[in-house]
């Protein structure tokens, strides 16, 4: 009985540790495609930018375990401004209206609530 207590405990802390690799290499991958989408941007490569947005929300959504938590909820808030912003210099009105209600939903700072409202102003006037 002793023996199949001990497997228990070392095959739960491997899928605890396994848990903790995946949530920082999920957080190490947003930010660097967040980075690579800033790099696009500097570039003017809007197209581009909003691909590795996609891809950093994909990635954030893929790990329903992340999305528990008030800081992943304001990261996807930012990738959300982001994917409006860019949206909007694409001339992309709807998928604009929708990126900034999303902002809107997982926004945690009156600071970004107000301008994704005002974005969603804009778009709708």
């Amino acid at each position: 009985m002793k023996r199949y207590h001990n497997k228990f405990i070392v095959i739960l802390t491997a899928l605890f540790l396994t848990i903790i690799i995946a949530d920082e290499t999920n957080k190490e991958d947003i930010n660097s495609l967040i980075n690579k989408s800033i790099m696009a941007i500097q570039d003017k490569e809007y197209e581009k930018a909003l691909s590795f947005i996609n891809q950093a929300k994909n990635v954030n959504y893929t790990n329903s375990s992340l999305r528990k938590t008030k800081t992943v909820d304001s990261t996807l808030a930012e990738i959300y401004q982001m994917e409006g912003q860019l949206l909007e210099l694409l001339g992309k009105k709807d998928e604009a209206i929708s990126a900034w209600y999303n902002c809107l939903n997982y926004a945690k700072t009156d600071a970004l609530k107000r301008e994704a409202e005002v974005h969603l102003k804009h778009l709708r006037d």
